[in-house]
Formats: structure tokens, sequence, C-alpha cells
């Protein structure tokens, strides 16, 4: 009977590593949250969406949620403090909702165009590649930034 548990366990413990390994992990953790995340510091500035947002053209767009950490950022000028849930709150946001575009190093107008942020007078207006190519990482597809 002993044996029998034993062997049970170590079939859970197999399946569940197989199931990790073969599902490439969860896009909120591991591998993909530090690769997406990296990508976000290196393509995504916080100081140039906090300036839009403190411009008077930020009141053309709709604005549903406070950037996470954003004290931290200021005063800190990093996240290293910031409070778990809130960074993985501030990652997922930035890629997630419009608002956010003009944080992107390549934020274009409806032409194409590479744009200030501070130019940005609709959120819906503007576009990022790469914030597109962040949603995709976040989703799970790493090769999407690689």
């Amino acid at each position: 009977m002993k044996r029998m548990i034993g062997l049970l366990m170590m079939l859970g413990f197999v399946v569940s590593v197989v199931g990790f390994v073969g599902c490439g992990g969860d896009s909120s953790t591991g591998k993909v949250s530090l690769v997406c995340n990296q990508f976000a510091d290196e393509q995504w500035d916080p100081w140039s969406y906090l300036a839009w947002r403190g411009s008077t053209i930020s009141r053309n767009s709709s604005i549903t949620h406070a950037l996470p950490c954003s004290t931290y950022i200021v005063v800190e000028g990093n996240l290293d403090n910031c409070d778990g849930s809130e960074v993985q709150q501030y990652y997922e946001l930035i890629g997630k909702y419009d608002q956010f575009v003009s944080g992107w190093y390549d934020v274009q107008d409806d032409n194409g165009r590479i744009v200030q942020p501070t130019q940005v007078d609709s959120v819906e207006n503007y576009h990022s590649a790469r914030r597109l190519l962040y949603e995709e990482c976040r989703d799970g597809n790493i090769a999407a930034i690689e």
C-alpha cells in the first residue's frame, strides 16, 4: 500500500512538471513574466506616460486606471520597494489599456508618424507596435519579442 501511494505521488509530480514545462508556464510567473517585464522596462517609459498624464491634452482621453507604483517611480525612480501585487498590475496595465500608449517609445498617430507622448490628444487615435508585441508576450508568446 505504501508503495502504491509513493508511486501515485511520483506520478502526480511528473504530471505537474510535464504540464508546467509543456505549457511554457503561466504568463504571470516564471520566464514569460521576466522576459516580458524586461522588454517593457526597455520599451515603455513611465516618465513619458506621467508627463502626458499631467498635461492638459490628456483630458481628451478616457482615463480609467491609475498607474500602479507611480509614487515609487516619482520618489525613488524605480519599482524596487513597490508591493509585488502592484508591480504585477503595473506590468499588466501598461500593455492592456490604451491610456498607457503614450509611454511606449514608438507611439504613433493614425498616419504612422512617431509622435511625442505629450502630442497624444486621444489615446484611441494612437498606436504602438511594441505594445502589441508586449501583449503577445504577456499572453505567453515570448517569440514575439525575441
